[in-house]
């Protein structure tokens, strides 16, 4: 270029995606050596899911030479990735398995590639992780050998493919009855 040629990178969103810098200037002497831009996602802490952003790049054509004023804007496209997860809420547990035998279902995080910590302890006479796994990948769960009547607290923890772990559950009380 005769004169300086300003690109602009613009996001759509900045709540979501920040632009680092925000211009890039090409002269007469630099045109050759390449620049670069950096897109980094925003942790908002919000549970908000992975968004799509569109970070706009083009001339400055008021500030630019004009020979380039007719360049056209390229359209970039980001996902940013949400790495907060939602709190596994564990619903009331089913026997229908059979006796001492109960089976547990919780609503899904979202997320890729999502796993689960269930915790289970017998609260009446204070055994604590009785069952503890956390390779769980369904939002079900089914004890395998019948558990002993008693009283038992559960807890679910949802852990991301990026192994961000969310929160504990509510802890759900239920009870094992004799088996008769």
């Amino acid at each position: 270029p005769l004169t300086n040629v300003i690109l602009q990178a613009v996001c759509q969103n900045n709540s979501e995606v920040s632009v680092s810098p925000a211009t890039l200037t090409f002269t007469k002497f630099n045109w050759r050596i390449p620049q670069q831009i950096t897109l980094k996602g925003v942790d908002d802490a919000l549970q908000d899911g992975s968004r799509s952003v569109i970070v706009t790049v083009q001339v400055d054509r008021v500030r630019s030479d004009a020979a380039y004023s007719s360049a056209p804007a390229r359209l970039i496209n980001v996902i940013n990735t949400d790495n907060e997860l939602y709190v596994a809420a564990v619903n009331a547990p089913s026997f229908s398995t059979g006796p001492g035998l109960p089976t547990f279902t919780w609503t899904a995080a979202s997320g890729p590639s999502v796993r689960y910590e269930l915790k289970i302890d017998r609260i009446d006479i204070a055994q604590t992780d009785l069952i503890r796994l956390s390779t769980l990948t369904a939002a079900t769960f089914t004890v395998s050998a019948p558990m002993a009547p008693g009283s038992y607290r559960l807890w679910i923890s949802a852990i991301s493919g990026l192994g961000v772990i969310g929160d504990w559950s509510t802890p759900l009380n239920f009870t094992v009855s004799e088996i008769k």
